[in-house]
């Protein structure tokens, strides 16, 4: 059994890995790097985790238990949290986002099949549970959408989307998440 101290500390490797893994990628990050930035012992993330590959499947089934939550919503309040979501990480330098850490670790050697699949799983959740308001290709193009504009605006910076104010940038997000839906193939 954990103490106190062992869940504090569990918790600081988490939030520093979390951290790592979504802005720099899974291959990019060392079990010294984590270990520095959760400053702790490098064993205990064996001890808790067994080893890197372990710690980040718990983070993303952590992250993808939150986004089933989100899924079950009705469509008004699902698609109000996610906008709200991008409105609050808009002035993050370090983005410990959903869309971050799809664009970086989706694609990983290691772990991007892992990504893909848990997004796979989600797609199909939030297809079934808007059945009669889309259909799958609908659920693709939101995600493409949003993680279109996330890295648009964040990483190419592009000039047009950065200077949004966050009235301007949720406007933005509602209409393409309404055009994701009004798609019909």
């Amino acid at each position: 059994m954990f103490t106190k101290n062992s869940e504090v500390t569990k918790n600081n490797i988490l939030s520093a890995s979390k951290k790592l893994f979504w802005n720099n990628g899974y291959t990019n990050v060392s079990v010294r790097k984590i270990a520095e930035e959760a400053k702790c012992d490098i064993a205990l993330i064996s001890r808790y985790f067994q080893n890197k590959k372990g710690l980040f499947v718990v983070l993303l089934n952590k992250e993808f238990d939150d986004l089933k939550e989100c899924l079950q919503l009705p469509k008004d309040e699902m698609v109000n949290g996610f906008v709200n979501g991008f409105i609050d990480s808009m002035d993050l330098k370090d983005e410990i986002t959903f869309t971050r850490m799809l664009v970086m670790n989706g694609s990983d050697p290691e772990v991007g099949s892992l990504v893909r699949d848990k997004l796979q799983e989600a797609s199909e959740i939030l297809s079934k549970s808007l059945k009669k308001e889309a259909k799958p290709i609908n659920i693709s193009l939101l995600i493409a959408s949003f993680i279109g504009i996330s890295q648009t605006r964040k990483v190419l910076q592009d000039r047009e989307l950065t200077k949004l104010n966050k009235k301007k940038y949720r406007e933005l997000l509602e209409y393409m998440i309404k055009s994701s839906f009004d798609y019909s193939i």
